[in-house]
């Protein structure tokens, strides 16, 4: 498959499962069904980190959920940090990147109200979008 193909489909599954963390440090995850471990190789080939599991633990439900994660932290996630701000497409998700690289100093965001995000204020009014080229990374 194509790079850029598969470069889409990693920044899709950060999109739809990942969660920008800060367990002990920074850290990028994406926890899936431990049935599915596929898109996890996938993202572990494409930029390292490891997969963590199989956990098990009852939900709300009573029902067990059985899942695996994948973590990118350290050097590695460093690396990959230039193209998820490049490529991390407008969304939630997008915000949510936005608020932890600044906390953690990661990344530098020019405009402030940028950070400003909050799902109660989105209904409110409608968040001007940040370019890729308006986003850099902190040195």
């Amino acid at each position: 498959m194509k790079k850029t193909f598969l470069l889409g489909y990693a920044l899709g599954l950060v999109v739809g499962e990942g969660t920008f963390t800060n367990c002990r440090h920074p850290r990028l995850a994406v926890k899936l069904h431990e049935e599915d471990p596929e898109p996890l190789l996938l993202l572990k080939s494409l930029f390292g980190g490891r997969i963590n599991g199989p956990y098990h633990y009852k939900g709300k439900d009573g029902v067990v959920r059985r899942s695996l994660t994948w973590n990118l932290d350290g050097r590695k996630l460093m690396r990959v940090l230039p193209l998820v701000a490049k490529y991390l497409p407008a969304s939630r998700k997008r915000q949510q990147f936005l608020l932890w690289g600044h906390k953690h100093g990661l990344v530098s965001v020019p405009n402030q109200t940028e950070l400003m995000f909050h799902e109660q204020q989105s209904k409110k009014r409608k968040e001007k979008q940040m370019l890729p080229e308006q986003l850099r990374l902190v040195q």
